[in-house]
């Protein structure tokens, strides 16, 4: 699945003239290798050439929590003692255009631009987006387990929506409380993704019972 991505993502690169992509946090990294990102200082990206191997560059101490997948990319971990953003230099090359994950730390764009001097740099978004839009079999099967899930639990209880999605405003405070209670604070792209979750319940629950197919591009 993520190597077919990713050769769909080099033929996208091809047409806009990218030679290599880096993505960090954000939702491109986990559609291309499963993996999410820790949202923290130490510096976890995929180097994915137009023409070459994909590589992800992760720390150490998190490698662990990378589900190899050889077909589709290998892992390189850094330590401690290690300048990652070197290591990511090293891998891209030298390449004229670079794509960048639009989510990227700003401190690390600034590091890579020092070490790609002769590099320009465009958004990641450009080159993912159209391609996320339309969904492949694995994407639409996902989709549809998620309705099937949800339609009965919103037919339910969603009589009325603006009730829903006060109630889902109600329980993503409540997740907030208890987090902060043990002193763990939700990452505000979570805040986001429960928010879009509950709206899209919403959706799906109102919707009428339209065929999704592969290679659509829902609304």
């Amino acid at each position: 699945m993520h190597a077919d991505r990713m050769a769909r993502v080099r033929g996208r690169m091809g047409e806009l003239g990218v030679d290599v992509l880096l993505l960090s946090t954000g939702a491109d990294l986990p559609w291309l290798t499963g993996y999410e990102a820790l949202e923290t200082e130490r510096l976890t990206m995929l180097v994915l050439p137009r023409d070459g191997d994909a590589t992800l560059v992760v720390p150490r101490l998190e490698a662990a929590r990378v589900r190899e997948e050889p077909d589709a990319f290998s892992i390189v971990p850094w330590d401690e003692t290690d300048d990652p953003v070197e290591v990511v230099a090293g891998l891209a090359g030298a390449p004229g255009t670079a794509a960048i994950g639009d989510h990227t730390w700003a401190r690390f764009l600034l590091d890579l631009q020092r070490a790609l001097p002769r590099t320009s740099f465009r958004r990641a978004s450009e080159v993912t987006g159209p391609l996320r839009m339309v969904k492949d079999p694995v994407e639409v099967d996902a989709l549809r387990a998620a309705a099937l899930a949800v339609a009965p639990i919103a037919a339910a209880h969603c009589t009325n929506p603006v009730a829903w999605i006060a109630a889902c405003a109600c329980l993503a405070e409540i997740a907030l409380s208890v987090g902060r209670g043990a002193g763990i604070l939700p990452t505000m792209s979570r805040i986001q993704l429960m928010w879009r979750a509950s709206t899209e319940t919403i959706r799906a629950a109102s919707a009428s019972a339209a065929e999704v197919r592969p290679g659509a591009a829902p609304l």
